[in-house]
Protein backbone atom coordinates (compact mmCIF):
# COMPACT_ATOMS: atom_id res chain seq x y z
CA UNK A 1 0.00 0.00 0.00
CA UNK A 2 1.72 3.29 -0.98
CA UNK A 3 1.60 5.99 0.90
CA UNK A 4 -0.39 9.20 0.06
CA UNK A 5 1.53 13.08 -0.54
CA UNK A 6 2.53 14.53 2.15
CA UNK A 7 0.79 17.99 2.99
CA UNK A 8 3.08 20.73 4.40
CA UNK A 9 0.82 22.30 7.67
CA UNK A 10 -0.14 25.97 7.49
CA UNK A 11 2.49 28.86 6.62
CA UNK A 12 2.00 31.25 9.71
CA UNK A 13 4.44 34.19 11.21
CA UNK A 14 5.23 33.47 14.86
CA UNK A 15 7.16 37.07 15.84
CA UNK A 16 8.59 38.13 19.32
CA UNK A 17 9.85 41.25 21.01
CA UNK A 18 13.42 40.35 22.39
CA UNK A 19 16.17 42.69 23.16
CA UNK A 20 13.62 45.47 25.35
CA UNK A 21 15.76 48.13 26.61
CA UNK A 22 13.46 51.45 27.68
CA UNK A 23 15.01 54.65 29.26
CA UNK A 24 12.77 57.70 30.31
CA UNK A 25 13.96 60.79 31.99
CA UNK A 26 12.06 63.12 33.46
CA UNK A 27 13.36 66.86 34.03
CA UNK A 28 11.55 68.77 36.68
CA UNK A 29 10.30 71.94 35.68
CA UNK A 30 10.50 75.09 38.48
CA UNK A 31 6.72 75.69 39.89
CA UNK A 32 5.38 78.92 38.68
CA UNK A 33 2.03 80.00 39.92
CA UNK A 34 -1.15 79.57 38.04
CA UNK A 35 -3.44 80.95 40.62
CA UNK A 36 -2.38 83.77 42.98
CA UNK A 37 -4.60 85.48 45.63
CA UNK A 38 -1.39 87.17 47.64
CA UNK A 39 -4.31 88.24 49.91
CA UNK A 40 -7.73 86.84 50.96
CA UNK A 41 -10.34 88.02 53.34
CA UNK A 42 -12.64 85.08 54.84
CA UNK A 43 -13.50 83.10 51.87
CA UNK A 44 -12.41 82.03 48.14
CA UNK A 45 -13.32 80.04 45.22
CA UNK A 46 -10.72 78.82 42.84
CA UNK A 47 -11.07 76.80 39.42
CA UNK A 48 -7.96 75.83 37.58
CA UNK A 49 -7.58 73.07 34.25
CA UNK A 50 -4.40 71.52 34.21
CA UNK A 51 -4.23 71.87 30.11
CA UNK A 52 -3.58 75.38 30.55
CA UNK A 53 0.26 75.02 31.51
CA UNK A 54 0.04 71.51 30.74
CA UNK A 55 0.16 67.92 33.17
CA UNK A 56 2.12 67.65 36.09
CA UNK A 57 2.08 68.70 40.31
CA UNK A 58 -0.50 71.19 41.76
CA UNK A 59 -0.33 72.80 44.83
CA UNK A 60 -2.62 74.83 46.65
CA UNK A 61 -0.31 76.87 49.18
CA UNK A 62 -1.86 78.81 52.49
CA UNK A 63 0.04 80.95 54.22
CA UNK A 64 -0.49 83.31 57.29
CA UNK A 65 1.04 85.85 56.82
CA UNK A 66 -1.02 88.75 57.70
CA UNK A 67 -2.93 87.25 60.61
CA UNK A 68 -1.15 87.86 64.25
CA UNK A 69 -3.21 84.58 65.71
CA UNK A 70 -4.12 81.30 64.34
CA UNK A 71 -6.36 80.93 61.52
CA UNK A 72 -8.50 77.92 60.71
CA UNK A 73 -8.94 76.98 57.40
CA UNK A 74 -12.40 75.07 55.76
CA UNK A 75 -11.43 73.48 52.93
CA UNK A 76 -13.27 71.75 50.63
CA UNK A 77 -12.22 70.70 46.92
CA UNK A 78 -11.71 68.37 43.84
CA UNK A 79 -8.18 67.65 42.44
CA UNK A 80 -8.64 65.18 39.38
CA UNK A 81 -12.61 64.05 39.39
CA UNK A 82 -11.59 63.38 43.70
CA UNK A 83 -13.46 65.14 46.66
CA UNK A 84 -11.28 66.24 49.93
CA UNK A 85 -12.21 68.00 52.90
CA UNK A 86 -10.12 69.40 55.42
CA UNK A 87 -10.25 71.79 58.50
CA UNK A 88 -6.41 73.08 58.43
CA UNK A 89 -5.19 74.85 61.66
CA UNK A 90 -2.56 77.21 60.82
CA UNK A 91 -0.92 79.16 63.06
CA UNK A 92 0.71 82.94 62.57
CA UNK A 93 3.62 82.56 60.44
CA UNK A 94 3.44 79.33 59.07
CA UNK A 95 1.83 77.88 55.78
CA UNK A 96 1.50 74.60 54.55
CA UNK A 97 0.94 72.59 50.93
CA UNK A 98 -1.20 70.28 49.62
CA UNK A 99 -0.28 68.87 46.13
CA UNK A 100 -2.17 66.20 43.39
CA UNK A 101 -0.95 64.92 39.80
CA UNK A 102 -3.10 66.02 37.60
CA UNK A 103 -2.98 65.46 33.70
CA UNK A 104 -4.79 66.83 30.87
CA UNK A 105 -7.59 68.52 31.08
CA UNK A 106 -8.17 67.79 34.42
CA UNK A 107 -9.44 70.14 36.92
CA UNK A 108 -8.50 71.42 40.97
CA UNK A 109 -11.60 73.52 41.81
CA UNK A 110 -12.98 74.56 45.05
CA UNK A 111 -13.29 76.92 47.87
CA UNK A 112 -12.19 77.44 51.21
CA UNK A 113 -13.18 79.88 54.21
CA UNK A 114 -11.69 81.45 57.20
CA UNK A 115 -11.99 81.95 60.91
CA UNK A 116 -10.31 82.82 63.84
CA UNK A 117 -7.81 85.24 62.11
CA UNK A 118 -6.62 88.82 63.49
CA UNK A 119 -7.19 89.98 60.84
CA UNK A 120 -9.31 86.80 59.07
CA UNK A 121 -7.15 87.20 56.05
CA UNK A 122 -4.03 84.64 54.17
CA UNK A 123 -2.10 84.38 51.24
CA UNK A 124 -3.22 81.95 48.46
CA UNK A 125 -1.99 80.84 45.71
CA UNK A 126 -2.33 77.58 42.92
CA UNK A 127 1.57 76.43 41.87
CA UNK A 128 2.40 73.99 38.76
CA UNK A 129 5.32 72.11 38.38
CA UNK A 130 5.67 70.50 34.96
CA UNK A 131 7.62 68.46 33.12
CA UNK A 132 9.52 67.17 30.13
CA UNK A 133 9.34 63.42 30.29
CA UNK A 134 10.69 61.68 27.52
CA UNK A 135 10.89 57.65 27.29
CA UNK A 136 13.61 56.45 24.53
CA UNK A 137 13.33 52.47 23.68
CA UNK A 138 14.80 50.42 21.01
CA UNK A 139 13.98 46.35 20.54
CA UNK A 140 14.44 43.72 18.23
CA UNK A 141 11.77 41.98 16.22
CA UNK A 142 12.36 38.43 15.60
CA UNK A 143 9.98 35.85 13.52
CA UNK A 144 10.69 32.45 14.00
CA UNK A 145 7.71 31.54 11.76
CA UNK A 146 7.05 30.21 8.37
CA UNK A 147 5.38 33.27 6.65
CA UNK A 148 6.31 37.15 6.62
CA UNK A 149 4.26 38.72 9.28
CA UNK A 150 2.49 42.14 9.66
CA UNK A 151 3.04 42.98 13.35
CA UNK A 152 1.79 45.86 15.37
CA UNK A 153 3.11 46.40 18.31
CA UNK A 154 3.04 49.38 21.15
CA UNK A 155 4.50 50.72 23.94
CA UNK A 156 2.74 50.77 27.24
CA UNK A 157 3.02 51.89 30.72
CA UNK A 158 0.52 50.91 33.77
CA UNK A 159 -2.08 50.28 31.38
CA UNK A 160 -1.79 53.41 29.09
CA UNK A 161 -0.47 53.15 25.29
CA UNK A 162 1.88 55.34 24.17
CA UNK A 163 2.93 54.41 20.69
CA UNK A 164 1.88 51.66 18.65
CA UNK A 165 3.06 50.98 14.87
CA UNK A 166 2.65 47.92 12.55
CA UNK A 167 5.96 46.16 11.06
CA UNK A 168 6.78 43.64 7.99
CA UNK A 169 8.68 41.32 9.74
CA UNK A 170 10.35 38.77 7.49
CA UNK A 171 11.39 34.96 8.63
CA UNK A 172 14.65 34.73 10.51
CA UNK A 173 15.63 38.27 9.92
CA UNK A 174 15.27 40.25 13.09
CA UNK A 175 14.27 43.68 12.90
CA UNK A 176 15.52 46.24 14.76
CA UNK A 177 13.17 49.16 16.14
CA UNK A 178 14.22 52.41 17.88
CA UNK A 179 12.45 55.70 18.47
CA UNK A 180 11.66 58.38 21.12
CA UNK A 181 8.39 60.23 22.19
CA UNK A 182 7.29 62.65 24.96
CA UNK A 183 5.12 61.84 27.73
CA UNK A 184 2.77 64.37 29.18
CA UNK A 185 2.94 63.87 33.01
CA UNK A 186 6.07 64.00 35.86
CA UNK A 187 5.31 60.13 36.68
CA UNK A 188 7.66 57.66 36.04
CA UNK A 189 5.94 54.41 34.71
CA UNK A 190 6.60 50.45 33.89
CA UNK A 191 7.07 50.87 30.33
CA UNK A 192 7.04 47.66 28.63
CA UNK A 193 6.91 46.95 24.68
CA UNK A 194 4.19 44.04 23.35
CA UNK A 195 2.68 42.54 20.10
CA UNK A 196 -0.55 43.33 20.35
CA UNK A 197 -1.97 42.04 16.44
CA UNK A 198 0.18 39.48 14.32
CA UNK A 199 -1.32 38.13 10.67
CA UNK A 200 -0.04 36.26 7.93
CA UNK A 201 1.17 38.90 5.19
Amino acid sequence: MRAGPMHPGPQLPNVQVTDVNILQNIVEHLPRTVIGAPRVSNSLSFDYNASWAGPGRYSLVFNNRFSSTTENISLSYAAAGKSFAYIEVLPTGTWISITHDLSTNQRVNGQFTLTGGSPNEIGFNVTAQTCTHTIGFNFRLVNNGTAIGNTTVRLQGDGISYWQHTFLVAQGQPLPVSGSLIVADCIAHNYAVEVTALEKA
